[in-house]
């Protein structure tokens, strides 16, 4: 058991690092509370989102920018975002949750917010883990431009399906929207939008079988109306629901309604000083605006725990929830930020706000790049990015940060460049294309990294273990 002593304690830890996370760590923070908060928020749905137009304030923005605001607001009062995944949570005797993260670090907190939302669930057919990357998608937001005058299949139901079609209309040649319900159990407004799509074909009630490929995803094989029929297209986009992601809080003994976190009206859980937001919790619609407010409320019932156990009582704020002025990000920071970025990735990442606070936030693992460099003193290093995909801009970011400590050659592509997808081979992005001194391709690192870390698998394809 991880003993923490009181001046390492967090006041709250916050593990999920979407719109509920985000929002409880904002209110948190600015109360004056030691907040940390785990999690990456560009896997959350809303980062993935394409259009948002029912956020208040927000007519029509983007998912990555609504996200990127939040990240902004919230570390920019005090929150400390750390980009690690926690596997275990305990509780001590005494009340202290201690977090263990993928790496075995721990953090200790009086207070713990859980707001890991949901994951996607999968097809569960032959076919689906083979060609994962390979023309299998859970994301129309992040690898649809990829398919762009091809013909894809959005294989689901729900709104979430027909939304994803209608986004693909405008980029494949052709879009099967293949239901795995009886009726698209969707808005009716969007799906007679989709049905009037000239190049949308909708097919209900089938049973999928099998994404068929030699390679990469060649067709999709469905049963419908007792008859097995097949349809060929070079990718299939899965849109059958989402998961919670609860099995964490099973080692502290939080209760669970069907496989989501049971909470009482202010957040709170069955288990002292635990509370949860957000999709995680069930209701009934999975929208941001319902993550936040969540987030605010659970973040407002943890303060008045930590003031009834008379922790950080000094710290908190005797104005309404919290009078710490934001510390804005000023101009001349971020130039700073900029000027220390060296090479060809200095103008990608400079260009782009977002990617420059994921560079500042970002640190490299400085022993790893070592072994790196001992094992490959020469190598190129090709990036095929794109500013509109959420895991380049996790991601690409970091690449930049470890590049500032590794002396290789780098080039830096646009996957929305002509002729890059077919040159490169592109199946997603972003894609890190390792090559040796004489130009020969070691390997590459697609879309998010094997192993704990991007540098971990650098080493690993100077190792040749990959």
């Amino acid at each position: 058991m991880t003993r923490c002593s009181p001046d390492e304690n967090n006041d709250v830890a916050i593990i999920g690092a979407g719109p509920a996370g985000l929002a409880a760590a904002l209110y948190c923070a600015r109360a004056g509370l030691k907040t940390i908060l785990y999690g990456d928020p560009y896997s959350s749905q809303l980062a993935k989102a394409d259009t948002v137009e029912n956020y208040l304030t927000i007519k029509n923005g983007k998912g990555l920018e609504i996200i990127e605001k939040m990240i902004d607001h919230a570390t920019n009062v005090g929150a400390k975002l750390v980009d690690k995944q926690i596997k275990q949570i305990t509780v001590a005797d005494n009340g202290v949750y201690s977090m263990f993260d993928e790496d075995g670090n721990s953090d200790c907190a009086h207070a713990v917010i859980l707001a890991t939302g949901t994951k996607h669930k999968k097809l569960g057919v032959k076919g689906e883990e083979k060609y994962y990357a390979k023309g299998v998608s859970y994301c129309t937001i992040c690898d649809g431009p990829i398919y762009r005058g091809q013909s894809i299949a959005i294989v689901g139901f729900g709104d979430q399906a027909v939304q994803a079609a209608l986004r693909m209309t405008t980029i494949a040649s052709e879009v099967y929207m293949v239901s795995t319900k009886a009726r698209l159990g969707a808005d009716p407004a969007l799906v007679k939008e989709l049905d009037a799509s000239p190049n949308a074909t909708i097919i209900e009630n089938t049973r999928p079988l099998e994404i068929m490929g030699n390679g990469s995803v060649t067709g999709l094989k469905y049963k419908h109306s007792g008859m097995e029929q097949e349809i060929s297209v070079n990718a299939a986009f899965i849109e059958v629901g989402v998961l919670p992601s609860s099995a964490i809080a099973s080692g502290v003994g939080v209760e669970l309604d069907g496989s989501f976190i049971k909470v009482n009206r202010d957040q709170s859980t069955n288990i002292p000083g635990f509370f949860a937001a957000g999709d995680i919790t069930g209701g009934m619609a999975r929208q941001a605006i319902i993550s936040a407010g969540d987030g605010a409320r659970a973040a407002i019932t943890a303060m008045d725990f930590i003031k009834r156990i008379g922790v950080s009582m000094s710290k908190i704020k005797t104005t309404q929830w919290g009078g710490t002025k934001a510390t804005k990000t000023s101009e001349t920071q971020t130039s700073i930020v900029a000027e220390t970025i060296g090479g060809p990735l200095k103008e990608y990442i400079s260009r782009d706000e977002g990617f420059l606070s994921g560079y500042n936030r970002y640190e490299p693992k400085l022993e790893v790049i070592a072994n790196v460099i001992d094992r490959m003193k020469e190598a190129k290093l090709t990036i095929i990015s794109a500013h509109w995909c959420p895991d380049c801009r996790r991601n690409v970011p970091k690449i930049a940060k470890i590049l500032d400590h590794l002396p290789w050659d780098v080039e830096v592509r646009d996957r929305d460049e002509e002729g890059v997808v077919d040159q490169f081979n592109i199946k997603k992005i972003p894609t890190f294309i390792v090559s040796d001194k004489d130009g020969n391709e070691l390997n590459r690192i697609i879309e998010n990294p094997k192993y704990s870390s991007l540098e971990e698998d650098l080493l690993a394809i100077c190792e040749r273990r990959y």
